[in-house]
């Protein structure tokens, strides 16, 4: 057995989220206007708006003064302007509107709880602005990409080493592209789209179908890998933003550990036996749209083409994991636990798919889509499905809401934390006590947002020797 010391676990969520606010129209009531940023998937002329974003979203209305107060009454302080909480996280306006992302968390679990407490703190400021008479109404969704595939983002973000170079070694980026690609099989949230001729179909990962790029960095492309990966000291952060703003705990959660094995596994050199895609852009969008249906062409480690199903590739990636972890004991208690998940769950959803839907949430979303259109008798391409579609994300009543919150569906693995009420409260609004968000947010809290800080320095430690290591706590 090798001796190995892996890159810490790091890991953090980002979440855009679809924001439709209402401003009141002081001339005349009636009139109150509305903003979202998002194209129209029922006009006449849908097919020539299929991407179309409009220019602005309703956040960019809302003056920070008026949002301070508000967060103070919840027990948070931010920063102006960069949105740093005194909870670790961040709140900020994206050009796209309202985005959350979490503070950094050792654990998987941690980041899935306080992703969602960032639907909390989301809800609450729109509500306390709305009692404020700032904005007349609301609506948020967990959703990234519309029907019309215009397209926001979620990104999961792990640490690795900086010594990995995923785009100049096609080695770690076949490795890499082919593991964003196949987890859209199982850790897609589902959802409708319009293709070029008007036609409304189901997609088992939407953003993965809307991916045009192998691999980039910014904004203006949607690629299997963003490159180059963020500085953060001798480490570096990677983001993953192929995936889909999901509704359920466990495939944001085995989504990251996956992620988090694979690349410790390339980090030490592992030699992986798992085929790897060809064609990375067509077959994302061949996975985005039929998950696990299709087999898709890949090479084996001798070069040989095959045809093999998604989730049969990503059965491979489970077992190379844990057959390193076997040689290196580079895994954690949480990557131990969670790997065996996804591949009993890979048996099952093989099987039978609707045996796996209070873990798969583009499984329960198509089943729910289904039942709708056989009891009501509605087409696929009807606004009724359109807006059901739209239920299943909503927050505050939303379908993917109540079957976590209330029928505890999506937590397979998961301890009985998510489910302390008084815990999420006391989380929302203090950072995790291992990681340097700990400094962060308690500097953050005691200046009460006047602050001179960012994510990797504090204070008056601002400079090369003021950084902050992911641990430092």
């Amino acid at each position: 057995m090798q001796e190995y010391e892996p890159t810490p676990n790091v890991f953090g969520i980002e979440t855009e989220y679809s924001c439709l606010i209402g401003f009141p129209n002081e001339e005349d009531p009636s009139k109150d206007k509305y903003y979202e940023l998002v194209g129209e998937c029922h006009a006449a002329d849908a097919v020539d708006l299929l991407g179309y974003e409009p220019s602005r979203s309703g956040v960019e209305e809302i003056e920070d003064e008026l949002i301070q107060p508000v967060l103070k009454n919840m027990g948070l302080y931010r920063i102006i302007g960069y949105g740093l909480l005194s909870n670790g996280g961040r709140l900020y306006e994206d050009p796209s509107g309202l985005e959350y992302c979490t503070p950094e968390t050792r654990t998987a679990q941690e980041a899935v709880l306080r992703c969602f407490d960032g639907d909390e703190i989301v809800l609450n400021l729109l509500e306390g602005l709305r009692r404020n008479e700032v904005i007349t109404g609301y609506q948020v969704n967990r959703r990234i990409v519309d029907h019309n595939r215009t397209t926001r983002g979620v990104h999961l973000n792990t640490t690795t080493s900086n010594d990995i170079d995923c785009i100049k070694n096609s080695y770690h980026q076949d490795a890499v592209a082919t593991l964003n690609i196949v987890k859209g099989a199982i850790f897609g949230s589902g959802g409708l789209l319009i293709n070029s001729d008007g036609e409304t179909e189901f997609h088992h990962s939407p953003r993965l179908s809307v991916s045009n790029e192998l691999h980039c960095g910014g904004n203006k492309y949607i690629p299997l890998i963003r490159y180059p990966f963020n500085s953060d000291g001798d480490l570096s952060r990677m983001e993953t933003v192929s995936g889909d703003a999901l509704n359920f705990g466990w495939p944001l959660r085995a989504s990251m550990v996956v992620t988090n094995a694979v690349m410790g596994m390339l980090e030490m050199g592992y030699m992986y036996n798992f085929p790897v895609i060809t064609s990375p852009v067509e077959t994302a969008h061949t996975v985005g749209q039929y998950g696990n249906a299709n087999e898709v062409r890949a090479f084996d480690v001798n070069d040989e083409c095959l045809m093999a199903k998604p989730l049969d590739i990503l059965a491979d990636i489970c077992a190379d994991i844990l057959t390193a972890d076997d040689e290196n004991q580079y895994l954690d208690d949480e990557a131990r636990q969670v790997i065996p998940e996804i591949i009993e769950v890979i048996d099952r959803m093989n099987q039978d798919e609707s045996s796996v839907a209070t873990q798969v949430e583009s499984i329960a979303r198509k089943i729910a889509i289904e039942r709708r259109m056989s009891n009501g008798g509605y087409s696929i391409g009807s606004e009724k499905l359109c807006r059901f579609d739209y239920y299943w994300d909503k927050l505050q009543g939303g379908l993917a809401e109540d079957l976590r919150q209330n029928k505890d569906v999506g937590w397979y693995g998961f301890d009985d934390s998510h489910n302390d009420q008084k815990a999420a409260k006391q989380r929302m609004i203090t950072p995790p006590q291992d990681t340097r968000a700990k400094i962060r947010g308690e500097h953050i809290l005691q200046t009460k947002g006047n602050s001179i800080v960012d994510w990797h320095h504090k204070g008056d430690l601002i400079g090369t020797k003021g950084y902050l290591h992911p641990l430092s706590s």
